[in-house]
């Protein structure tokens, strides 16, 4: 039976193939870690999303929303900036 050289052919790219298939491996596992980390992630997000938001009721309003506030709400805002401006306009009359 005659060889046409085909064995030796096999023969060298029997290395090189397997190192290549076991780098695509590694590559792959390095993916699905990244791609389980990510899921992760997301997950947490969600969860975080899913919490209900607390009733402005609750909350003293942030001193851009006054609108939303109570009288007793706005007034404890506005009192320590009352304060400020008289202070500011004692301190430094005519300059405003």
């Amino acid at each position: 039976m005659q060889s046409h050289g085909y064995e030796r052919f096999i023969g060298r790219l029997g290395n090189p193939i397997e190192e290549v298939v076991l780098d695509h491996d590694n590559k792959l596992e390095y993916l699905l870690t990244m791609m389980q980390d990510q899921q992760k992630t997301l997950a947490a997000l969600v969860k975080h999303l899913e919490q209900p938001i607390s009733s402005p009721d609750f909350q003293d309003p942030s001193p851009w929303n006054q609108k939303d506030g109570t009288e007793r709400q706005r007034r404890k805002i506005l009192g320590p900036l009352n304060d400020w401006i008289s202070w500011y306009n004692d301190t430094y009359p005519g300059v405003a």
